[in-house]
């Protein structure tokens, strides 16, 4: 089960499956970080015992009957809204039910991979009046609101406190306390670094070792 827990972390971030012709499936993953695409590598070896092909940003597999079996357990993975008329109307992706109720252990797996994926460390230093201050949080980008809500609900099972800001399609964890029972129950996989953009001093810094020294 956990490693079930940590592929469908990557099929419901950066990855999805793909059915071409009814005969022609293709799992794949997006990523730029060299570990996650060899722990997703790993996922479907472990699974379905298929090698992947890797471009150096994505990592695919094929095999109709993987798919399928996947696609039994979730008919799509579709993250992005689809275009109906004036309205965005969201596919029927859900965090499995065997995840959502699974133990802690399992919990904290998924998580770790989700954050790892989708979630980023903000480090900033401030000056208000005549002080410095030193703003920080973890954050998880997912543009599907139920998905968003289903992650703030495995964060409140394992006690972390959170926020969703809807504007921004975010989940935010800001308080010291969340912060601390993140880094101690979930934090990041080893060697996924911060991308930062443009000359973000914190470039290059692990994801995993940031939440350590907020």
């Amino acid at each position: 089960m956990k490693n079930w827990a940590r592929l469908f972390a990557f099929l419901l971030t950066d990855g999805g499956v793909t059915v071409r012709n009814f005969n022609r499936g293709i799992i794949f993953f997006h990523n730029r970080s060299e570990r996650l695409r060899y722990d997703f590598a790993e996922s479907i070896a472990m699974t379905f015992g298929l090698r992947t092909s890797d471009d150096g940003f994505t990592c695919r597999a094929f095999s109709f009957e993987a798919t399928k079996r996947l696609l039994q357990y979730s008919q799509t993975f579709r993250k992005k809204p689809y275009a109906h008329g004036t309205t965005k109307v969201y596919p029927e992706v859900r965090i499995l039910k065997e995840i959502m109720e699974a133990d802690e252990e399992i919990l904290r797996e998924f998580m770790r991979y989700a954050f790892s994926c989708d979630g980023s460390v903000h480090l900033s230093i401030r000056r208000s009046k005549n002080q410095w201050r030193f703003q920080k949080r973890v954050q998880l980008k997912c543009s599907h609101p139920i998905l968003l809500n289903q992650y703030h609900q495995l964060l409140m099972r394992l006690n972390i406190s959170s926020r969703i800001e809807r504007a921004d399609k975010r989940l935010i964890i800001d308080s010291r306390e969340g912060l601390m029972r993140f880094a101690d129950l979930i934090g990041f996989v080893d060697g996924v670094k911060i991308s930062g953009k443009g000359g973000s001093k914190w470039r290059g810094l692990e994801k995993k070792t940031a939440p350590q020294h907020l």
